[in-house]
């Protein structure tokens, strides 16, 4: 990519804002290469230790019995009684999703609860 129109290194150094007008130049004329050295050098300016940590999301759906008959869901029941409907117990889901690995756990429905 021909040098940016803007000063990327302020961007970088955070002395300045990306305008959505930098934002749209960077992402029709930018290379994948020139975007991840400019990332990486905003990472590194906002968190200079040499190591990454990550939190571990498992989002448990206790139940695919709903009401909402979305049309888009191949994922919903709409009885109980269907042959491969379920409701979860919370204790024993809970219990089997704890330990090493797992830092947040989200109970969720897929649309409402029956």
């Amino acid at each position: 990519m021909p040098k940016p129109s803007f000063d990327i290194d302020s961007v970088i150094a955070g002395t300045s804002r990306l305008t959505d007008a930098q934002a749209l130049e960077l992402y029709h004329n930018a290379s994948m290469h020139d975007l991840g050295q400019w990332a990486l050098a905003a990472s590194q300016r906002l968190h200079p230790e040499d190591y990454r940590t990550y939190v571990i999301d498992r989002n448990i759906n206790y139940t695919n019995v709903c009401t909402a008959k979305c049309t888009f869901c191949a994922f919903r029941r709409d009885h109980e009684d269907a042959a491969d409907s379920y409701t979860a117990q919370l204790r024993r889901d809970r219990e089997k999703n704890s330990g090493a690995g797992r830092d947040q756990r989200h109970p969720k429905s897929s649309c409402r609860a029956a």
